[in-house]
């Protein structure tokens, strides 16, 4: 079946009848502060979440209390979705066969292979997804066979996949917009910086955190350092590149990437792994790719993620340079909110899930992210004033 609405069916109003119905896959981080983000909305309701290991058995209110402020509690305590159980992963396909979500928000992984068995199960459920998976951005080069594999599944099932988060909003949405003001493009440069501990053991290790530098370069020990044509995964601004090529309308030539770590300067605790770095010993990782055109026009993307020192924060900033009349623009975040800008681009991108065409679509086809809408919340900001 189904679960594509006519746009009438899904206004987001103070008398909407028909929610969009979300289901949670994945419950660590950035899906436990989803579920408070769509808690506070007035046009969702969220059906089903499922957990890959912990909670399991508990419900959405019992563990949403850990670590909640008093204001967030108040807010929590007065919603009727908190009764929903987590469920175990291995019962996936049928919670969602029982709660027909219209839309699954997954946040497991990172690259198409890791979360191929999450998509096969939303998908021959008939339900649409939009992830976090950083490939999933723009995997049609990065991983061609696996990408069309489940783009042929997504369109047999009658649902869409759309790969969103920090990048699509903050790096590819925004730089799209400011390209609407260039006359013409010779270069795009620019990157992000952001902290692994905020996103889990498995981000941290992709990111060769506490490795030793041998050991980051070396790909039997499951060092990332790693670069040549059949290496994988790539990196973000690897899949953000060429992100940025099919939306800007040029042809790809190749995209070279350069890595190296980054290094704990004095003695570093690290989260995610939950242990201390020595000085010396990798923190993360540093990658720079540059993407080549047939039409001369080059990209430069560089990512840091990386545990943070004392006094380090995430930055983001991009810039086009050209021909007059526009010489050159762009634009710089510093300190952005990064986890919680990861979840309302996505937040942004659940309606056009359902009116997307069927299978893999890549967001350089889509209109930007659906924009704020007060009226959408279920009240005024948590501790403000009414």
């Amino acid at each position: 079946y189904s679960f594509l609405l006519p746009p009438s069916m899904v206004e987001a109003t103070a008398e909407t009848t028909v929610l969009l119905r979300v289901a949670l896959y994945g419950f660590g981080n950035q899906n436990k502060e989803m579920a408070k983000l769509l808690l506070e909305r007035r046009d969702v309701e969220i059906v089903a979440v499922i957990s890959n290991q912990s909670n399991v058995g508990r419900t959405l209110g019992e563990v949403l209390d850990e670590g909640s402020t008093e204001d967030q509690l108040e807010l929590l305590h007065n919603s009727t979705e908190l009764q929903v159980k987590v469920t175990r992963g291995a019962d996936a396909a049928q919670i969602l066969n029982e709660t027909r979500p219209h839309v699954a928000l997954l946040s497991t992984f990172s690259t198409i292979v890791d979360i191929e068995p999450h998509l096969r199960v939303c998908a021959e459920a008939g339900v649409n997804v939009v992830t976090i998976a950083e490939e999933l951005l723009f995997s049609w080069t990065s991983a061609p066979a696996k990408t069309k594999e489940m783009d042929l599944l997504f369109k047999q099932k009658n649902v869409s996949l759309i790969g969103s988060g920090f990048i699509d909003g903050a790096c590819c949405d925004l730089t799209r917009t400011m390209a609407a003001m260039m006359h013409r493009v010779e270069k795009l440069e620019g990157g992000l910086q952001y902290n692994v501990d905020h996103y889990g053991k498995v981000l941290a290790i992709a990111h060769g955190v506490g490795l030793g530098e041998e050991e980051f370069f070396d790909a039997g020990a499951g060092g990332p350092g790693v670069v040549s044509a059949s290496a994988y995964p790539k990196s973000y601004v690897y899949n953000s590149n060429e992100w940025f090529a099919a939306a800007l309308g040029l042809t790809l030539v190749k995209t070279e990437e350069v890595r190296s770590p980054t290094k704990a300067k004095v003695e570093v605790f690290s989260e995610a792994i939950g242990r201390a770095i020595p000085a010396g010993q990798c923190t993360g990782m540093a990658v720079t790719a540059t993407t080549f055109t047939e039409e001369g026009v080059v990209i430069v993307g560089k990512q840091v993620g990386k545990c943070y020192e004392a006094g380090e924060e995430d930055w983001n900033a991009w810039r086009f340079e050209g021909g007059n009349p526009s010489a050159g623009i762009g634009f710089s975040m510093t300190a952005p909110p990064t986890p919680a800008m990861t979840n309302m681009a996505t937040i942004g991108r659940m309606w056009q899930a359902l009116e997307a065409p069927t299978g893999y679509v890549t967001t350089d086809r889509l209109p930007s992210m659906a924009g704020y809408d007060h009226k959408k919340l279920r009240r005024g900001p948590v501790g403000g004033h009414r």
